[in-house]
């Protein structure tokens, strides 16, 4: 289990430009920003390509108007060959935001899919993704939990208890609330036809 911001296909998530210099002007590429824990690689199921997963320390835990930059950041093979073509990514420092502190990519994972199918509005190509070793502690954060085949449901139920637990008066919404990873991709690409039929 894991905090997440946002997951593939959602439609909700964040993007932002990354610079290759503190006070580049116009950003080298666009990516979508995801947040997690230790857990965030294992949990999503991505795969690891070069370098490593976050530790505990790195992991901040911020509140609702926190806005500091992180340390070290992990990135898709994507962002990593459009930032570095030569495929020496790993270690190198980025910024996310014009003026801002430097941060280290110290991971790359295969393919992780932005929230919005197709990127966001066309502009972010589909997996330039990026996660920050980031933990939001307040009402509105959200768990992504990863659960055996054939044992989803038994997961959503002791999800939901964990959660009402730990806050009697949380907030589910019953049809976008607990949801799989299956029921969010065939929600993300219900529209899609072929055609001719």
């Amino acid at each position: 289990m894991t905090p997440v911001r946002a997951l593939p296909l959602t439609n909700n998530g964040s993007y932002n430009g990354i610079y290759l210099k503190p006070d580049q002007q116009k950003a080298t590429t666009e990516v979508a920003f995801y947040t997690g824990d230790e857990q965030i690689v294992s949990t999503l199921g991505l795969r690891l390509i070069a370098g490593r997963v976050f530790t505990a320390a790195d992991v901040r835990h911020v509140g609702f108007r926190s806005s500091e930059e992180p340390v070290a950041v992990i990135v898709s093979k994507a962002v990593a060959d459009k930032l570095y073509p030569h495929g020496d990514a790993l270690g190198k420092v980025i910024y996310l935001n014009i003026g801002a502190a430097p941060t280290t990519i110290i991971g790359i994972v295969g393919r992780l899919q932005t929230p919005h199918v197709g990127g966001a509005d066309g502009d972010v190509p589909a997996y330039n993704s990026l996660i920050e070793p980031l933990r939001r502690d307040y009402h509105t954060t959200q768990y992504a939990v990863r659960a055996k085949p054939g044992r989803e449901q038994a997961a959503m139920r002791a999800a939901r208890m964990a959660l009402f637990a730990a806050d009697p008066l949380r907030a589910i919404d019953e049809e976008d609330g607990i949801r799989t990873f299956s029921e969010i991709r065939a929600r993300a690409y219900a529209g899609d036809v072929a055609w001719p039929p």
